[in-house]
């Protein structure tokens, strides 16, 4: 969410500050120096005159005389450029002349405005991704009412949820199951396609929508609950849909109030309980392990994560020695950084303890699941002795065909060493009667040619 940018305080808008420097001008102090005009030659005078006056004795009383008329007084001086030189020249020392601040004012003013710009454009923008969320998530919620349209929800947590198979399917045909968790708002179809991307952004219906929908992972074997781990992916919405509550249990208090996860299918029903949450990170490629060679492979993988459970039930480590598939739910997180909280959930009927728990089922799936092992154990020694005798084939097919190519490499060499023992001895037969090797040669050598073929 945008920061909204605060006004600035009263006592800091610029247009208002008192200047320090016109203070300090009109202060009564500096003021009477300034407000007075310059006297005029004529009153100057007139005021020495009145002070010799005053300083002198007063006179012996005599007759009055006519009274003089009254000079006229002198007009005032027009101040002058000289004038103005002479009182900035009485000016104290120390004493600033004036300035004007206007144009600082008025920069002041352009970055205020400039603030102020921004941070109405930012209340904008918060405006708008503010409203475009509203709207979105006003979708979603309308989207998650159409669906919900669909089932009917027991009275507590003991009923499955009854779905509405046939009109669901022609709603999308993608839909493999229902997910319901009493107690929160978890109540969702669950689609599969051929990739885990296209209901991130796809509604029940095939919309477009930043809310997607709940989906099966699509190398599951679908409707899910037939791998050993099924896992079903959900958003973690901020408005507390889809599996926003998922994500919050990993607060060991939330998870102890959820006691049973539904998940339906248009076959079987499959009542869940909460195993543990643990985080992973988006790197931790393991956590998609759907099949497991062995039982303790699978016990293995289980206590590998239970390792780093955020919450578990308290009987966890019994649990985790019977539970023969679990369902797992998964979403994101905003914790230290971007990953996954994964809720792992398993079949009551599975778990030792639980009411509807089924030991003679247990007792013949660890019965089946010892048969599988020793019979794939089986399988496997088979095919490793089928490879060694292959391989001993192979190999001895080798050796023989290495000592078929040196017997014949040997054969081409002394055919030829013959061949030139005949050439050689035609030659020299030539050579004793003075003839040049001829046809007598030839046939020499093709003679020595068949003997080393016989041989």
């Amino acid at each position: 969410m945008a920061k909204h940018m605060a006004p600035l305080p009263e006592s800091w808008n610029d247009d208002e500050q008192p200047d320090l420097e016109q203070m300090q001008d009109h202060s009564p102090a500096h003021g009477a120096a300034h407000s007075a005009p310059a006297a005029s030659p004529a009153e100057e005078q007139d005021l020495g005159a009145q002070e010799q006056q005053a300083a002198a004795p007063e006179p012996a009383a005599a007759e009055p005389e006519p009274a003089a008329a009254e000079p006229e007084p002198a007009p005032a001086a027009v101040p002058t450029a000289a004038a103005g030189d002479a009182a900035q020249a009485e000016q104290p020392a120390g004493q600033k002349k004036p300035k004007h601040s206007g144009k600082r004012r008025g920069r002041k003013n352009i970055v205020s405005n400039i603030l102020i710009i921004a941070g109405v454009a930012l209340l904008v923008v918060a405006g708008v991704i503010f409203f475009n969320n509203e709207r979105n998530y006003q979708k979603i919620n309308e989207e998650n009412e159409r669906v919900a349209e669909y089932v009917k929800l027991g009275d507590d947590s003991n009923e499955p949820p009854q779905v509405d198979w046939a009109a669901l399917k022609e709603m999308n045909s993608d839909v493999v199951g229902w997910l319901q968790v009493p107690g929160t708002v978890v109540n969702y179809p669950v689609f599969q396609t051929g990739d885990n991307d296209y209901y991130l952004h796809h509604a029940p219906d095939r919309s477009d929508s930043i809310g997607g929908s709940v989906f099966l992972d699509y190398e599951n074997t679908a409707p899910g609950m037939v791998d050993t781990q099924s896992i079903v992916y959900g958003h973690h919405m901020r408005n507390g849909s889809q599996f926003k509550q998922i994500a919050d249990m990993e607060k060991q208090e939330l998870f102890d109030g959820v006691d049973t996860v539904w998940y339906v299918t248009e076959g079987t029903t499959y009542k869940l309980a909460p195993l543990f949450v643990y985080y992973a990170s988006d790197e931790d490629l393991d956590v998609r392990q759907f099949s497991f060679e062995t039982d303790a492979e699978f016990r293995t993988y289980l206590k590998k994560y239970l390792a780093e459970a955020r919450a578990k039930r308290a009987d966890i480590d019994q649990a985790i020695e019977a539970v023969r598939h679990v369902f797992t739910l998964s979403t994101c997180n905003y914790e230290d950084s971007y990953g996954r909280t994964l809720l792992v959930c398993a079949p009551t009927s599975e778990i030792p303890g639980m009411p509807d728990y089924d030991a003679e089922a247990a007792k013949k799936a660890a019965e089946e699941q010892a048969a599988k092992e020793k019979k794939a154990a089986e399988q496997k020694a088979a095919a490793e002795k089928a490879a060694k005798e292959k391989e001993a084939k192979e190999k001895a097919a080798a050796e023989q065909a290495e000592r078929d190519n040196e017997a014949a490499a040997a054969a081409d060499q002394r055919a030829a060493e013959a061949a030139q023992q005949g050439a050689d001895q035609a030659a020299a037969n030539a050579e004793q009667q003075g003839d040049e090797p001829s046809t007598t040669g030839e046939s020499a050598e093709g003679d020595a040619l068949e003997t080393a073929s016989d041989e």
